[in-house]
Formats: structure tokens, sequence, C-alpha cells
């Protein structure tokens, strides 16, 4: 009979619980994204800008959403680095541009 011992530093735990926080937030920032833009809706409206079909307005509203992405995804490498924020919370995270829902109702 034969055991192996694994010992971890305090470097390891602390490095294993910053994964594991990093997976969790940036699982709470997609889940974020998805509820205002789902994924289909993402890659009409990316093809609808690339191909011209969006008039001034929409385009200016796509070139919003794109902009709140980008705030989100630097909320998201935020509240990774710090290990007490509350990812959960509202507030935590860029708020929304209002007019998405309009623009992806007509693409």
């Amino acid at each position: 009979m034969s055991f192996a011992l694994n010992i971890q530093t305090a470097d390891d735990l602390a490095a294993q619980a910053q994964a594991a926080r990093a997976r969790l937030v940036k699982a709470e920032c997609s889940r974020r994204i998805f509820d205002v833009v789902d994924g289909i809706a993402q890659i009409n409206m990316a093809a609808a800008a690339a191909t011209g079909r969006l008039n001034k307005k929409q385009m200016q509203t796509y070139r919003d959403r794109l902009t709140w992405i980008d705030a989100m995804r630097a909320s998201c490498q935020l509240l990774i680095a710090d290990p007490v924020a509350d990812y959960r919370t509202d507030t935590a995270w860029a708020k929304a541009p209002d007019n998405t829902d309009t623009l992806i109702s007509r693409v």
C-alpha cells in the first residue's frame, strides 16, 4: 500500500480561492450581459451593424451596447481583484443602456 502526501502552502490556497472567485464573478458578468442581450441577439446586431443595415440612431444604440459590455468586463476584472467586493449586487455592475430592447426588437 502507498500514499501520496500533497502539502498545499498558504499561497497555493490563496491562488485556488482567487481562481474560484474569478470563475464566479465571470459567470455573474456573463449572466447579467445575457439577461439584457442574449447570444443570438448579439450575433444578429453584429451582423446588421457589419452589413450597414442599421440607421444612424440604431448604430449609436449598438455602440452604446458595446460600450456597456466593455464596462461590464472592466467591472468584472475589478470585482475579481477585490476579494471582499460583493459581485452579486446590482450596484457593483455597469447600468445597461435603456435603448437596447428597441434595437433588439428591430434586428
